[in-house]
């Protein structure tokens, strides 16, 4: 279990972001997603937080498969955040 710094609450829950990375993503990121994810309970994980070794793409499919809630942002129709 894992305790939520902003709202307190002890939770398992998760959300994974789907999205680009970088310039005006990581402020929508950071300034609106983020926050809103917390209040809801849940713990916010995009690609980019996971700083582990090995293949990216598996680390993705994986935290797809197992979050409670996923978060995709579509802007730009970036064919990197589409999953087949």
């Amino acid at each position: 279990m894992t305790t939520n710094k902003k709202t307190n609450f002890v939770t398992d829950k998760s959300c994974f972001i789907i999205m680009p990375f970088g310039g005006l993503f990581d402020s929508y990121k950071n300034d609106i997603y983020v926050p809103a994810i917390n209040n809801a309970g849940l713990i916010p994980t995009r690609a980019d937080d996971l700083y582990r070794s090995g293949n990216i793409v598996n680390d993705i499919w994986n935290f797809t498969k197992k979050a409670d809630v996923i978060l995709a942002d579509l802007t730009n129709k970036n064919p990197n955040v589409f999953m087949n």
